[in-house]
């Protein structure tokens, strides 16, 4: 997968809604760190208020993290070994 590579060595995120990313998030050492938003079917007001009340603090724990998934009802985040 080029992009993967190439957004790794430029230090891009990956925003998704696609789990083949947190399969390969779990399987690697290294890549770009990936935004995983698990939201389901929502309207796109609700989209919108949730970027609204959430978007501030996911750019601030990204830049602490290596992979966040992004719920409803909470933020979680992850660190690779290491970092």
């Amino acid at each position: 997968m080029w992009i993967y590579g190439y957004l790794n060595k430029n230090e891009e995120v990956i925003l998704t809604k696609d789990t083949d990313f947190y399969n390969r998030y779990l399987n690697s050492e290294s890549g770009p760190k990936v935004i995983y938003f698990q939201l389901g079917n929502i309207t796109l007001p609700a989209l919108h208020e949730y970027f609204s009340k959430n978007w501030v603090p996911i750019k601030e724990l990204i830049k602490e993290c290596d992979f966040l998934i992004a719920r409803k009802d909470s933020i979680e985040t992850f660190k690779r070994k290491g970092k």
